[in-house]
């Protein structure tokens, strides 16, 4: 299971548990067998785009609806909000990468079955997102739930989530963004920061290095950043060797 609720950075380890059933969706519709993964029992495997996206987003909420069925249940009511924030940005990703990022069948039809719409009954994540990371930043005091929300916002801006910024000439903004809730950060998780940032990594991987090259994957929810950021500059092989020993690690509670 992942970190237990109320533990520091719970909401990293629940953001790396929900991202990585995204990554196994893109590795899905990446070898063509989205439908064989969403078909129910011995039915044909669904083929219309809209069928497709529905069955995807209904496959998605149900890892979201679990985690906040547990969080209700054993956290309190500060960790149950922050939740709700982490989940947000957790849908916000989610449908950017499905509507932006991805090419597939279901990419139009997305925009009818969002997360966000789902859960928050709005549609404009591309703005909300950048106001939640300006209230947060503008605290003169950050309990642990707000570091940990900024790491969150941290890994979705490292996973390449850009919202209202997407298509514009330059990234500065975006990366000013970054740099200031790493520092946040930073401040109260400075081993797990490191991690969060790696740039040596993602240098060496961009470059053809290989995995024997990566720092040890020692507290799992280090793990869990790492392989969440090196996920942008590796290929899919790489990708799935990495992912095995975060799995082993979120299910043991390391």
């Amino acid at each position: 299971m992942p970190e237990r609720i109320g533990a520091p950075l719970f909401l990293l380890a629940r953001f790396a548990e929900f991202f990585a059933a995204v990554v196994d969706s893109k590795q899905a519709i990446a070898e063509g067998r989205l439908g064989a993964v969403l078909s129910v029992g011995d039915e044909p495997q669904p083929t219309d785009p809209g069928d497709l996206a529905a069955r995807l987003s209904a496959r998605l909420a149900a890892v979201l609806r679990l985690q906040e069925k547990e969080v209700s249940r054993s956290g309190k009511p500060d960790e149950i909000h922050a939740h709700r924030k982490a989940m947000y940005i957790m849908a916000a990703v989610t449908d950017e990468v499905y509507i932006l990022e991805v090419d597939w069948a279901g990419r139009d039809a997305w925009i009818d079955v969002l997360l966000e719409y789902n859960f928050f009954q709005s549609r404009n994540a591309g703005t909300r997102f950048f106001e939640m990371a300006d209230e947060l930043l503008a605290a003169q005091i950050h309990d642990p739930l707000q570091v940990d929300l900024a790491a969150v916002m941290v890994m979705a801006l490292q996973l390449g989530f850009k919202g209202r910024y997407r298509g514009t000439v330059s990234d500065a903004e975006l990366d000013a963004l970054r740099n200031r809730l790493f520092r946040l950060v930073e401040r109260e998780h400075g081993a797990l920061a490191t991690g969060m940032a790696f740039p040596q990594t993602t240098d060496a991987l961009q470059a053809g290095g290989t995995p024997e090259r990566l720092a040890p994957l020692s507290p799992w929810y280090t793990a869990a950043a790492m392989v969440l950021i090196v996920y942008l500059a590796i290929s899919s092989v790489m990708w799935l060797w990495l992912l095995e020993p975060f799995r082993r690690a979120v299910g043991s509670g390391e």
